[in-house]
């Protein structure tokens, strides 16, 4: 709270991700939450996605994200980059797929911020990441984000942010708060950072919406060219 390191260590999400057990329950918990938003983005950017053939979701988890909006665009193939447990845990739900979503959804174990990524995007989501890693990371993350898109190409955050005046919602800033245990090196977000970001890594034509009422919101912004 107070901005100083303490010397108590916290396990980050790496060190977490990597007992098998604690990454499944932590997957499979979370993937029905991700079935709901996936369907409003796709109903919200309809015409925006119907042109995207490749999608690379990063920090995806269980891929159901991915899997709900390959579903929706038969056009789409989407890589989910996650830790190797969380993977394995989404290879499981993918199996219970149809088979052509089966056949257009690919896992690729790795780091966010680490682990190169794959190029030739025509979009990139980040959805519930932003906040879950240090704050000082995000600049880079967002930098890397942008040389893997093509001319064109959507970067999608997707997270829980407050508004820019900080007034609220209420929820969203609790959730922040108690989220500062895993990540004690992150921060508050909101569309204006968020934003701020993509312009400072290139993108343009940055846009904000309420995606579920009162606690998280999307940004979405374009690679030009």
């Amino acid at each position: 709270m107070k901005g100083e390191e303490s010397e108590q260590k916290f396990e980050d999400y790496q060190q977490w991700m990597s007992d098998p057990n604690e990454a499944r329950i932590y997957t499979e918990s979370q993937h029905s939450g991700s079935i709901g938003p996936a369907i409003t983005l796709a109903r919200k950017e309809t015409e925006r996605l119907a042109n995207v053939r490749s999608l690379l979701d990063v920090g995806g988890g269980s891929g159901g994200f991915s899997m709900t909006l390959a579903a929706q665009f038969p056009q789409m193939s989407c890589t989910v980059m996650d830790f190797e447990n969380v993977c394995a845990v989404g290879e499981d739900f993918l199996a219970k797929a149809d088979a052509d979503v089966g056949g257009r959804v690919r896992f690729m174990p790795g780091n966010a911020l680490t682990s190169q990524l794959p190029g030739g995007q025509d979009a990139i989501l980040l959805s519930y990441l932003c906040g879950s890693v240090p704050a000082d990371a995000l600049p880079a993350l967002f930098d890397r984000c942008y040389e893997a898109l093509n001319p064109g190409g959507l970067l999608i955050v997707h997270d829980f942010m407050v508004e820019n005046s900080l007034d609220g919602p209420k929820l969203t800033a609790l959730w922040a708060l108690q989220h500062m245990i895993f990540v004690p090196g992150g921060v508050g977000l909101t569309p204006g950072l968020v934003g701020g970001l993509m312009l400072e890594a290139g993108l343009s034509q940055v846009e904000t919406a309420e995606h579920i009422p009162d606690m998280t919101k999307r940004v979405i912004g374009v690679k030009s060219g």
